[in-house]
């Protein structure tokens, strides 16, 4: 067979990538080595200094001073070594280890993959839980300089919705990563990050060793402080190292995602990867219903025999529900279908991003024709010896991982479908409206507004066309508000495409007012349908003699202007709080949370309100109940002398969740109660939905 990676040619954006990896890699090696020569001779300096004052006058005084001093070269030293010694383990407890022995029939598939795409073969292959594929490594400082085989991990919850083509197809794409010498230099720039994270962040044991040391005498603390204060110096450099560093290699990442995917298309044709990345997101969706099912009845004590497939029946499930065809049980999601709801044309490159967009990669693929032919429906499970038993082992570690109770009533298969899909008719609009209420609210009208807007028949008001202009409306707006965040330099970049065409970010004021008019123009036709709605069925209502539509409307109106001023105490809150997920001086965390006073204050107002309305009492549960009143009644310190109290932080992040979660579930049961009041009054005409 062929070795595929020779007919590999780098693009020109790969070698730019690369270049600006291989530039930035050498300045941090020189920044790096003028660090430590400067390091030596502040060490060699200090500890000749220090002794040179013990043997001019050996006294308890001097020597302490002494030692001191000769301390600070020595722990400026340790910090910018510390990270030789440092090494990173990637966690197994949620894999399990399979040997060629175990299953010959997928080693088979990995030895024809290796051998295509011209590489070494996995040192481990480990199954996991998840609906993805990776390969990985331990690493160290030493990586750079030594040869690390890598390891292979293969999601069941990804085998579980792939064919034996696609499985393939996404496997030689992660071989496709270490074909070629070039994608070395991504590997340094990707140690080099680590590097600089360990001097910026994983510090936890030098500030352990200073603190020890300065301990021991006040003469010793008095160079600890001014260590301190040159390694902040350092770090100063550090950051904007990284920032640079960091920038090259997301750059570099997103085109070895494309050359591994080029890879992956000579192997197999591009067509089996191109499927397994439209359905990844979908198998993932179906996978977290499943989770969340389970969480939402831990205390019914119930247990999942097998969550993979339980995934299956989801999937069948909610294609059903939005009409993806199936082919021998595999959902066919087109590039149409997977982008139909994302309207935008405002195209940013994100910098940081570590990955192209599948919509991206899915384009690039569909360009690309593959030597490499492996057309076959069968399921990918069919390369596994037992995938029934392999389900169930890996279903054990996802519950485990999701911390979910291990003991429980088994559910059966006819039981699980049973409920979920109650449940989930139960959380969704009537189909009657085809989606067109899933991001857009009902509105009512004073009856001299809709005197003149009538439809046809109800198809016309929820149509496909009139569907996406809500979802046109939605891309306009959040464009609108990405440009003037452009304009206003909150969003820093040189250019951006709108429409496919490239803009310097100073023109982004200028095409401001063509979205907002568009906007307009859009808005306007939405209303006007929202008009015939309205009218439809109050004649419906009118004709069966019905008169709950104003008053259900009414409820809706009114807790929805509630809703956003409720949310906006939580939105602020939220946004103060942001400081806690960085690092922080003590002293501006100290002032950060006198500052919240106020507002927590009013919020914790505003919980206890939430606690005595008696229409919440079906959104409020025990537990959320309980978290509530202790919140309401408690005066929390979040920050002791050093650190942050996590346990009382973790109440005020559930409370923060619960509160939104409670709102947002009684807006949609009112939403959900006029929905399917004016469903009902369509299927009293008898007419076909």
């Amino acid at each position: 067979m062929a070795v595929f990676t020779d007919e590999i040619t780098l693009s020109k954006d790969f070698r730019k990538q690369a270049a600006r990896a291989i530039l930035s890699i050498g300045l941090f090696l020189v920044t790096y080595l003028v660090l430590i020569i400067v390091a030596i001779g502040l060490t060699i300096f200090c500890v000749y200094a220090g002794l040179a004052m013990i043997v001019a006058r050996p006294m308890i005084i001097t020597i302490g001073l002494g030692l001191g001093l000769a301390s600070l070269g020595i722990l400026v030293l340790i910090f910018l070594m510390k990270f030789v010694s440092q090494s990173r383990k990637v966690d197994r407890s949620g894999l399990v280890e399979i040997s060629r022995k175990d299953e010959p029939v997928l080693y088979g598939l990995l030895d024809d993959i290796v051998h295509r795409v011209g590489t070494s073969p996995p040192k481990k292959v480990y199954l996991s839980p998840d609906v993805n594929a990776a390969v990985f490594y331990d690493s160290s400082f030493w990586s750079m300089f030594l040869p690390v085989r890598k390891n292979l991990m293969i999601g069941v919850g990804l085998v579980n919705t792939l064919t034996e083509a696609e499985l393939k197809g996404v496997l030689a794409h992660e071989f496709g990563h270490f074909s070629q010498k070039t994608m070395k230099v991504g590997s340094y720039v990707y140690h080099v990050n680590q590097v600089i994270f360990n001097l910026l962040f994983e510090n936890d044991g030098y500030n352990e060793l200073i603190q020890r040391w300065a301990g021991i005498s006040s003469y010793f603390s008095i160079f600890v402080a001014i260590a301190v204060k040159v390694v902040s110096g350092i770090q100063v450099i550090l950051r904007g190292l990284y920032s640079l560093i960091n920038k090259a290699y997301m750059g570099l990442s997103r085109e070895m995602e494309f050359h591994a995917d080029e890879i992956a298309a000579l192997v197999t044709g591009p067509k089996p990867l191109m499927n397994a990345l439209l359905r990844l997101n979908f198998a993932e969706q179906a996978l977290e219903h499943v989770i969340l099912f389970y969480r939402e009845r831990t205390k019914e004590g119930l247990r999942s025999v097998n969550v993979f497939r339980e995934q299956v029946v989801v999937i069948k499930l909610l294609a059903a529900e939005v009409e993806i065809p199936m082919v021998r049980e595999f959902p066919q999601i087109s590039t149409e279908l997977y982008t139909r709801f994302n309207k935008s044309k405002l195209e940013i490159k994100d910098q940081w991003a570590s990955h192209p967009t599948m919509e991206e990669r899915v384009e690039r693929l569909s360009k690309l024709s593959g030597n490499g032919s492996f057309e076959t429906d069968k399921p990918a499970s069919t390369v596994f010896r037992d995938f029934e038993g392999t389900q169930r082992v890996l279903s054990n570690l996802l519950w485990k991982g999701a911390n979910l109770p291990e003991a429980g009533v088994p559910v059966s298969p006819e039981r699980f479908e049973h409920d979920f899909s109650d449940t989930y008719q139960r959380n969704t609009f009537p189909k009657l409206y085809n989606g067109y209420y899933n991001n857009r609210n009902p509105r009512s009208f004073p009856l001299r507004d809709t005197q003149e807007a009538t439809a046809a028949d109800i198809s016309q008001l929820f149509s496909r066309e009139m569907v996406d202009k809500v979802y046109t409306a939605l891309a306009l707006q959040n464009d609108a508000f990405h440009l003037r965040q452009i304009r206003d330099g909150e969003i820093r970049v040189k250019t951006f495409d709108y429409e496919g065409r490239k803009f310097q970010a100073t023109e982004a004021g200028r095409l401001l007012p063509q979205l907002e008019s568009a906007l307009a123009r859009v808005n306007e036709e939405l209303e006007q349908n929202d008009k015939m709605i309205y009218s439809f069925f109050r004649k419906l209502e009118k004709a069966q003699q019905g008169n709950r539509l104003q008053l259900l409307h009414s409820e809706l109106a009114t807790f929805e202007k509630e809703l956003e001023r409720d949310q906006e105490i939580y939105g602020n809150l939220l946004i103060k709080l942001q400081f806690v997920q960085t690092t922080t001086p003590v002293e501006t965390i100290k002032e950060n949370f006198q500052t919240l006073r106020p507002l927590e204050a009013e919020f914790k107002e505003k919980i206890r309100e939430l606690l005595n309305r008696s229409e919440m009492e079906t959104e409020i549960t025990s537990d959320t109940r309980q978290r509530f009143e202790n919140y309401a009644a408690s005066d929390l310190e979040y920050f002791g002398l050093e650190t942050y109290i996590h346990k009382n932080l973790e109440l005020l992040f559930s409370v923060l969740n619960d509160y939104s979660s409670v709102l947002t579930s009684h807006f949609f049961k009112l939403k959900k109660s006029l929905l399917t009041y004016q469903h009902d009054l369509f299927l009293a005409t008898g007419k076909a939905i």
